[in-house]
């Protein structure tokens, strides 16, 4: 379509989906035919002039970018120093930290610094570890002490140097100033705002904290899911038969020395689920488990059981479950059951002290209502944890410690709008496991691509540039990748502890194309997704894996 003719069917759509005046009184028939003369109106108006605003600004940009987390600087660095466009970041804290440790499969990662042709992201990897550990023991018949180990390595991702990368491209590429404010504006209705942000025919102004003005082709919303710059899609839009609400990742944790080393966990390998409840039994202790490394390695072509193998930990002794800890234990169990959380534990190595250092989080994997945790709880449950492991914190060596709260799942950003929401802002983080980093990065590509093209066409219109970015991150066959996901995790938050490690230490038997396919959740991994956990299996499950019949949610 010539890029004169396709502008003015954007404007055009734009004014069919205005809303009518309705006026009290008039009949159905008088009032539809008078908001479809009006429509008319609109169409012919608009197809026939473009307002050329006229005012100076103190920066005018193609592109302006609201928020300074991952998504953010992702955006302006690709935008700036790939595509060529000018772009004013608007950060509020440039010299800020960003908050939270990321963990990433390294396969993952690896691809993901090819897709963003950026190697220097395999740099941004402060350790990993070649092993990933699971413990899904007490349902079903399988004992506390039960490891899962998977063959598939891990890394975590230092989030300082992600972002000195990043804020790197952004400096070099000499087309991208960082502006230290805020932009205080809120959504009032369809494209309108109660402040700070004017759309016209040809872009947007922004006013600033400080009072500056910016003067953009596109805005992009980086400021996550709880943006108050976007609006979010309607259910009958969505297909939903009542409003899709979000879940919540919560999560406690901090990194320490520790006394006595790591206890049951392996210093060479990443702990990825300790769902086990035994800490809140007022039975006999159990005994503090020490590794061996008594798994071999298997590549990931072998099959299933060759890269996750289960297997009992050897016990050399026991430890004493004090009074207190019973009295605890015997009133932290049901909600436990019922609110189930665990704990990840990266090991950090052995420190110049001789001393074994490790992060160790208690997370809550998705929660709603009454099923939503609090970081209190979450700390509660780490310390019972640790205490029953023998895990011993040396006193005045916590750091890093860590508040993590992550919204998951819910309505996607109403693909119409003017203001481009990406990361968290665009829902891109996984709906079952609050994975989100690669799955951000993954889509800015594709969001920089479909925005570049767009700002080079020769009758360049910003509502088709916003349409060509959301088409590019929920096409349909990511939207219904989305929605399994988005089933995933309305499953996992309704299940008591019981059933959720029976379903993982049955899930993580799949092959690993399948449950890695599942867990990453952006596009280079589409069509694994699916099958994840709609394959037949290949053979008969383990006698105490069984089958799980999730809530079913009928339309009325």
């Amino acid at each position: 379509m010539p890029s004169r003719a396709r502008a003015a069917s954007c404007v055009a759509l734009a004014a069919l989906m205005a809303p009518a005046t309705v006026v009290v009184g008039w009949s159905p028939s008088v009032r539809l035919a008078s908001a479809a003369a009006q429509r008319r109106r609109n169409v012919a108006s608009a197809a026939s002039r473009r307002v050329t605003p006229t005012a100076a600004y103190d920066h005018e940009v193609d592109v302006a970018v609201v928020g300074g987390g991952p998504a953010g600087y992702a955006m302006a660095a690709l935008m700036s120093s790939a595509h060529g466009a000018s772009v004013a970041l608007v950060d509020p804290n440039p010299e800020g930290c960003w908050p939270n440790n990321y963990g990433e499969w390294r396969e993952e990662w690896q691809r993901l610094s090819e897709r963003l042709g950026m190697p220097e992201l395999m740099d941004c990897v402060t350790r990993e570890w070649e092993i990933t550990d699971t413990f899904f023991g007490g349902s079903f018949g399988a004992p506390w002490d039960e490891r899962t180990r998977l063959n598939r390595a891990y890394v975590q991702v230092d989030r300082q140097a992600l972002k000195e990368l990043l804020s790197n491209k952004i400096a070099t590429s000499g087309r991208c100033e960082v502006i230290s404010a805020k932009l205080n504006a809120k959504l009032v209705a369809s494209n309108i705002f109660d402040n700070g942000i004017v759309h016209d025919s040809v872009g947007s102004t922004l006013t600033l904290s400080t009072g500056a003005t910016v003067r953009a082709k596109v805005v992009l919303d980086a400021t996550g899911f709880e943006s108050k710059l976007v609006a979010r899609e309607a259910k009958e839009v969505s297909g939903n038969w009542e409003e899709l609400e979000p879940g919540y990742q919560i999560a406690y944790g901090f990194a320490c020395e520790l006394e006595d080393g790591l206890g049951p966990y392996d210093a060479n390998a990443m702990t990825l689920f300790d769902y086990r409840t035994d800490h809140f039994d007022e039975g006999e202790p159990r005994v503090n488990q020490h590794t061996t490394n008594t798994t071999t390695h298997h590549s990931h072509h072998h099959s299933p059981r060759e890269h996750c193998q289960s297997y009992r930990l050897p016990c050399n002794r026991h430890l004493p479950l004090d009074p207190a800890h019973r009295r605890a234990g015997s009133t932290l169990l049901a909600d436990a059951e019922n609110r189930p959380t665990f704990v990840y534990v990266m090991p950090q190595g052995e420190q110049a002290n001789g001393r074994q250092k490790a992060f160790f989080e208690e997370t809550s994997l998705v929660g709603r209502g009454e099923r939503r945790l609090g970081f209190a709880e979450c700390k509660k449950r780490l310390d019972l944890r640790l205490k029953h492991l023998g895990v011993k914190v040396v006193p005045g060596t916590i750091e890093e410690e860590e508040f993590c709260y992550i919204p998951m799942g819910g309505a996607l950003p109403d693909l119409t709008q003017r203001v481009v929401a990406v990361g968290g802002a665009a829902a891109t983080v996984h709906p079952s496991t609050g994975y989100q980093l690669c799955r951000m990065l993954a889509s800015s590509t594709d969001i920089a691509a479909a925005l570049s093209q767009e700002l080079a066409a020769p009758s360049f219109s910003p509502d088709c540039a916003a349409a060509a970015a959301y088409r590019s991150i929920w096409s349909p066959s990511l939207r219904l990748q989305r929605d399994f996901q988005v089933y995933g995790g309305e499953f996992l938050m309704a299940q008591p502890v019981e059933k959720l490690r029976g379903f993982f230490s049955a899930f993580f038997k799949l092959d690993t194309i399948l449950w890695g396919g599942f867990l990453a959740g952006w596009p280079v991994s589409r069509g694994a997704a699916t099958r994840a956990l709609l394959a037949p299996p290949r053979r008969d499950p383990p006698p105490r894996c069984r089958t799980i019949t999730p809530p079913h949610r009928h339309a009325p």
